[in-house]
């Protein structure tokens, strides 16, 4: 009972659209809407964070300066506007700002496992100033 309601909930919202994902009975299937939300979001954090996943914990392996950090977020994100541009005809300001945050989060955050070029235990001396 609850899962037609939803079918017919969804339905509703999606009438306008002719591309709505409607079954041979006219009800609308939300397995491939689930599906769609999915594929989207994998899509959206492949193209947002990812490669500055890769970059902060694959390559770099440390934190980079607060400095940095707002540098490399606001380039990443001009780039990934326009990727999202190209690929999905659009790119709302919201989701960038949201993602943007995240992803500057993500790169100043200090981890247990991060290395630390500043100083050499063994010289007890800085190596490189940042």
């Amino acid at each position: 009972m609850l899962r037609k309601n939803i079918e017919n909930f969804f339905a509703i919202i999606y009438e306008a659209n002719s591309s709505a994902n409607l079954n041979d009975s006219g009800s609308f299937d939300l397995d491939i809407y689930f599906l769609e939300i999915i594929l989207g979001f994998i899509l959206t954090v492949s193209i947002y964070t990812l490669p500055l996943v890769i970059y902060r914990f694959g390559i770099r392996k440390r934190p980079l300066t607060e400095y940095r950090a707002k540098r490399v977020t606001i380039v990443y994100a001009i780039i990934a506007f326009f990727v999202m541009t190209i690929i999905k005809g659009g790119a709302t300001i919201p989701v960038l700002l949201l993602w943007s945050f995240l992803n500057y989060r993500l790169l100043i955050k200090k981890t247990k496992n991060d290395i630390d070029l500043k100083y050499d235990p063994k010289s007890k001396k800085s190596l490189k100033k940042w």
